[in-house]
């Protein structure tokens, strides 16, 4: 069910009323979505690479499985280092893990 043209607008009006009042509660909830976003990719990643594995053991096929083996653990690497994951970011924009 769509939204109304009136409920998008008080919507957007309460966006820019937190923003305005809480900017670091506003960051954090914007924060938490591109998390969600980054662990739901891994999942997918992960599940991915599973059923490779599978197809690959179904089929006696050893290239198939190692594909299916590496994607899950490139997934895991992926969520251990953090990619997809958002990282802090200094209040002038700059980023501290880049060394100038």
């Amino acid at each position: 069910m769509a939204i109304s043209d009136e409920e998008r607008r008080i919507f957007e009006e309460l966006q820019k009323d937190i923003e305005r009042d809480d900017p670091a509660f506003a960051r954090r909830l914007s924060e938490t979505s591109l998390r969600l976003r980054g662990t739901l990719l891994n999942i997918v990643i992960f599940l991915a690479g599973v059923v490779l594995l599978l197809f690959g053991v179904g089929l006696q096929n050893t290239l198939v499985g190692i594909a299916g083996f590496g994607l899950m653990i490139y997934s895991g690497i992926r969520a251990s280092t953090g990619k997809g994951i958002v990282r802090k970011i200094e209040e002038d924009g700059s980023d501290p893990d880049v060394m100038v």
